[in-house]
């Protein structure tokens, strides 16, 4: 569970693609350019979580 004071703000996790040599050459090979979770807390025992997400294949 999760519990956050709603006055602290929003919590923000961020994410991108890194190259990596051990990466199996079949399929399809997308890059994650940004990826980002936005956390916001709507009361004392919930919350809001946005998901945004920007690729290139």
């Amino acid at each position: 569970t999760w519990q956050s004071d709603p006055s602290s703000g929003p919590l923000y996790v961020a994410a991108t693609s890194v190259e990596h040599a051990d990466v199996p050459s079949r399929g399809v090979a997308a890059r994650v350019l940004c990826r980002m979770f936005l956390v916001e807390a709507t009361g004392p025992r919930k919350s809001r979580l946005t998901h945004f997400c920007r690729t290139d294949t």
